[in-house]
């Protein structure tokens, strides 16, 4: 049976008609591969808010309004994921489908950045390229939060679009326990990273590190040293705990506070001028499901002034 090779991320599935790939989003079709939710927004789909209740610190994002977008599925799948009903197909319920001029026209005049996370937005490439195009010309800004899990070709077609990147790492992106929890390898985050900086698109990285997960002071600072000789001492790392409100922490918050000033001490004596942290995200993930729970999409879209097409999944 004839079969497609998916270059969206390292994982380059191998697709016959009809088979999905290992992020439950891509699928074989022919002889080629596609996004079965290519338009897709997963419920809730848009919310509104301030820049600065969206990430830590982007200048450019300060006082603005942001629109984040939520979309499906993940090519990592994280067994302690903050939102498993969006980076887990099986889980999301009532997606619709919106194009992305319409989702753009509804957009302009009413917010400043449109930010896209998920799940993995990365896996939506042809989607993201053709709305972040759309809102470069109608001047909105965009930020892709990603785990910059992708292919070179991948992150160019981000980068040549995007303003703002959030890339997401877990445990230091040590090597060993990519291999163990993902099956992936770390270069080619290291090499997303490098393509966006050099684009010139304003970086964040945020490091997953927490006590409950994963110690391995070695693997921190070699991702630091990394990071100050191949993106600059000016890179802003954002050092942060389990956000996740399934998993049980074994450490208290004093414990976890201890932990993250150790390896914010660490970063800044390797050389990183930028690094702060976020001590206990449990609340601030729980008022988010609580939110994602409560608004629909079809109210969130009609503030925008969107009226989603019938077609569903």
């Amino acid at each position: 049976m004839e079969q497609a090779t998916c270059e969206v991320c390292p994982r380059g599935c191998r697709l016959a008609d009809g088979e999905d790939g290992f992020c439950d989003v891509r699928a074989g079709q022919r002889d080629s591969v596609r996004d079965l939710y290519y338009s897709a927004i997963a419920w809730p789909g848009v919310r509104v808010r301030w820049g600065a209740d969206v990430t830590w610190g982007f200048s450019g994002m300060r006082n603005r309004r942001v629109a984040e977008v939520y979309l499906p599925g993940c090519n990592l799948k994280c067994d302690f994921c903050v939102g498993p009903f969006l980076s887990r197909i099986g889980d999301i319920r009532g997606i619709r489908w919106i194009e992305a001029a319409d989702l753009v026209r509804a957009a302009a005049g009413l917010v400043d950045v449109m930010a896209f996370t998920g799940g993995e937005p990365s896996i939506h490439v042809e989607y993201l390229e053709s709305v972040m195009s759309q809102c470069k010309d109608r001047g909105i800004l965009t930020c892709v939060e990603t785990n910059g899990y992708m292919t070179r070709s991948t992150a160019e077609k981000l980068a040549k679009h995007a303003n703002y990147v959030g890339l997401g790492l877990k445990a230091s992106l040590d090597p060993a326990f990519y291999k163990q929890k993902f099956a992936a390898e770390t270069q080619p985050i290291l090499g997303a990273a490098k393509i966006f900086v050099e684009s010139g698109c304003e970086l964040i990285l945020t490091d997953l590190t927490d006590p409950n997960l994963w110690e391995d002071r070695q693997a921190f600072e070699t991702l630091v040293r990394w990071i100050v000789e191949s993106l600059g001492s000016e890179t802003r790392l954002a050092l942060s705990s389990l956000e996740t409100t399934e998993r049980t922490h074994v450490t208290s918050q004093e414990q976890r506070q201890a932990y993250l000033e150790k390896y914010q001490k660490i970063a800044t004596e390797a050389g990183l001028k930028q690094v702060f942290f976020q001590v206990d995200a449990r609340k601030r993930a729980e008022e988010r499901r609580e939110h994602l729970e409560k608004i629909g999409l079809y109210r969130t879209l009609e503030q925008l002034g969107i009226s989603p097409s019938a077609q569903q999944w």
